[in-house]
């Protein structure tokens, strides 16, 4: 998202909690009530403030229904936390919360959090990271390297150029044996942005990236959703 969709996010989102806060007590959703606390706090994440998304987490998940939903709306936000302020105490106090939350209802996912297998990073050049972050560019190639292998249907996996840093989750891995199949199947904009308007061009530039020894290793086609 851009700075002014934060903007408009927050302002959006301080007014959902006010409204369930000043509905009478027995009409109260206390699902709905977290999960708009914790779009407040992404909202706010964006825009450079950790302390206060942490404690509305916190809030969220201190919730008297704290249900499924709660739990995944909470994932996202401790990816993006995670991503953007691996150090802030603030976030951590947030992680161990939602850990906690998670393990008592799900031992297994949990364990899989903390051994850190769910969770990547990727180098990739700023152009494509900011087509990413517009939301244009949904679909990332890489070779099928063994390590690109270990990306999985719901891995958080985080895009970075520099200091630029842009957190998401996949959605899917699907593996081609050439560019020609993949481009068969895929939406080339959701690769190249404006490039991708144009099939040939956009193959002259797969190419130049990876020559025919590194297509011979089979291509993955890595949809993301930002988080």
């Amino acid at each position: 998202m851009r700075l002014g969709e934060y903007r408009q996010a927050e302002a959006h989102g301080r007014q959902a909690p006010a409204a369930h806060e000043a509905a009478p007590e027995g009409s109260r959703a206390p699902t709905r009530e977290a999960i708009a606390r914790i779009d407040l706090a992404l909202a706010v994440t964006g825009l450079g403030d950790p302390d206060e998304a942490a404690a509305l987490g916190c809030t969220a998940l201190g919730s008297a229904r704290v249900v499924d939903s709660v739990r995944s709306r909470a994932g996202d936000l401790n990816a993006v936390l995670a991503a953007r302020y691996p150090a802030h105490s603030g976030a951590a106090g947030f992680r161990d919360m939602y850990r906690s939350l998670v393990s008592a209802a799900h031992p297994a996912r949990e364990a899989q959090m903390v051994e850190g297998g769910s969770s990547h990073e990727m180098n990739i050049r700023l152009p494509y990271l900011r087509l990413i972050a517009s939301g244009v560019k949904t679909v990332e190639v890489r070779v099928g390297y063994p390590r690109m292998r270990k990306i999985r249907a719901g891995d958080l996996l985080t895009f970075v150029s520099g200091d630029d840093r842009q957190p998401t989750r996949v959605k899917r891995v699907t593996e081609y044996q050439s560019f020609d199949a993949m481009l068969d199947h895929e939406n080339a904009r959701s690769i190249g942005g404006e490039l991708g308007e144009n099939r040939d061009d956009l193959l002259a530039v797969i190419r130049s990236i990876y020559p025919p020894e590194k297509e011979r290793l089979g291509l993955l086609a890595i949809e993301v959703e930002r988080i």
